[in-house]
Parts: C-alpha cells; structure tokens; sequence
C-alpha cells in the first residue's frame, strides 16, 4: 500500500512460504524510514548466487511500482489476467 498522491510506502502484505519473514522485515524497516517505492530498487540486500537471485524480490516489487507510478508503464490484477485469457487475448506455452 502507498499513501495516495505519493509513492511512500504505507504496508506490504506477503503470502508464501519460504523467505516471507526476511521480505517483511526488509519492508518494515522500510517502511519506518519513510522509503519510496522507487527506493526499494536500490537497497544492498545480501544474497548466495547458488540459492538465490542477485536482485531480492523486495528490489523487484520498487521496480515494477516505479514503472507503473512513474514510468506509465500499466499493470493489471490476477482477475484481468484470467479475463484476458478467458477472452483468448493471452496464451500460455508449456515447454
């Protein structure tokens, strides 16, 4: 959640399993801080390249805020996309 005309985080609400509590924590203290959605891009997380991405899920979450609050890049909810698929506007390959 972002307080409304700004990009300041406001909440986060995860679902899953395995790593949820660090992303919360990570976000907490983000949120504390008054961090930007746009600054979550940025943050120096620790990470193993064998287990891991270089790039946290929590750098991901600014980067795909930023594009779609900043850069008019849109996005959609799950509901649109089942919709859309319904409607044969997207396909799904199995490789």
């Amino acid at each position: 959640m972002l307080i409304k005309n700004t990009t300041k985080l406001l909440g986060v609400q995860i679902i899953g399993k395995k790593g949820v509590d660090k992303r919360i924590d990570v976000f907490a203290t983000a949120i504390s801080y008054g961090v930007k959605a746009e600054d979550l891009f940025y943050l120096d997380l620790a990470y193993s390249p064998p287990f891991s991405t270089t790039k946290d899920l929590v750098m991901y979450t600014g980067m795909i805020l930023d594009n779609n609050l900043n850069q008019g890049v849109k996005t959609i909810t799950p509901q649109e996309l089942v919709e859309r698929k319904n409607d044969g506007m997207v396909k799904t390959f199995k490789l």
